[in-house]
């Protein structure tokens, strides 16, 4: 029974959140930069290589800054019909998709 009244206490006494954010050290806020930098990485370089032809994306080394032809890209994408899929169609489908399976709009809060 003392053991109880014991743990009530203890779960009373916590720290305010203030002071637990406060308790990490700044190689756990390196860290956390690091994984940032390194899940934005595919997110640039899809950019990188939407912004270039087909032969800066084959060349080697390969180039690292945006290039200038990203919006000569998307409007060959999406409006000129050289590409044998409707991106537009399949752009829809994955929405579709993406919001069954994370459950979107319809999870209750």
């Amino acid at each position: 029974m003392a053991s109880v009244a014991h743990e009530a206490r203890v779960h009373r006494r916590r720290r305010p959140l203030s002071r637990r954010l406060g308790a990490a050290g700044p190689f756990t806020y390196a860290f956390l930069i690091l994984v940032a930098l390194v899940s934005l990485f595919p997110l640039y370089w899809s950019l990188v290589v939407a912004s270039h032809d087909n032969s800066a994306v084959a060349a080697y080394p390969p180039v690292l800054t945006p290039g200038t032809e990203l919006w000569h890209n998307l409007t060959r994408l999406f409006d000129s019909g050289e590409v044998n899929v409707n991106f537009w169609t399949a752009l829809l489908n994955s929405a579709v998709v993406a919001s069954v399976v994370t459950g979107w709009p319809f999870r209750p809060h």
